[in-house]
């Protein structure tokens, strides 16, 4: 762990490939290779129609969506906490600034390595966040294409057997149509 985040703070891998740069043209597979969770084998396999699983639509998203989605509150349960340390640790070291003579000489330096520790902390978080909001949209992407690919495929027709088929008629789509547009012009007049 402390590996990894002395690499980012440092740029160790940028660095790299600045000196590979010297030596040889980029490639891209020198800068970027795709992980294995977003290619579209492990995503089709996240999201497997199974003819006699119930309510298939939703037992697969929430197979899909349920590691970013907790992913997402830990962040934003820990971000909160980390707003609610910062303000207490400024405000220990603004204590010990107006009354230094009744604290201990090393008082100061301790509140403000941990303030520097609670911002360090506070910028992980902002990043781990940033991977976790692209984690739940590459989630929601998947789901999208699978939703869209789904009924193109010509084996699964039985999934769709309890939707009646009024509900995709043209005309049925007309009507709603005319009715919002009509609801719209009340609403607007």
């Amino acid at each position: 762990m402390l590996h990894a985040i002395l690499n980012k703070v440092f740029f160790v891998q940028e660095i790299q490939l600045v000196r590979l740069n010297k030596l040889r043209a980029l490639t891209l597979a020198d800068v970027w290779q795709l992980p294995e969770r977003f290619r579209l084998a492990t995503v089709r396999q996240e999201f497997v129609y199974n003819v006699n699983e119930p309510q298939f639509l939703l037992r697969a998203m929430a197979r899909m969506m349920w590691q970013p989605a907790l992913l997402q509150v830990a962040l934003q349960s820990l971000s909160r906490m980390v707003d609610i340390v910062i303000p207490a640790a400024q405000s220990s070291l603004l204590y010990y600034l107006y009354a230094s003579s009744d604290n201990p000489w090393y008082y100061g330096y301790v509140a403000a390595a941990g303030m520097l520790v609670v911002d360090l902390a506070a910028a992980r978080l902002n990043s781990f966040r940033s991977y976790a909001d692209a984690e739940m949209a590459r989630a929601s992407n998947a789901l999208k294409l699978e939703l869209f690919r789904l009924p193109l495929t010509r084996n699964n027709e039985r999934m769709f057997q309890t939707v009646p088929k009024q509900a995709f008629s043209i005309s049925t789509l007309i009507g709603s149509l005319k009715l919002a547009i009509s609801l719209s012009q009340v609403s607007s007049s």
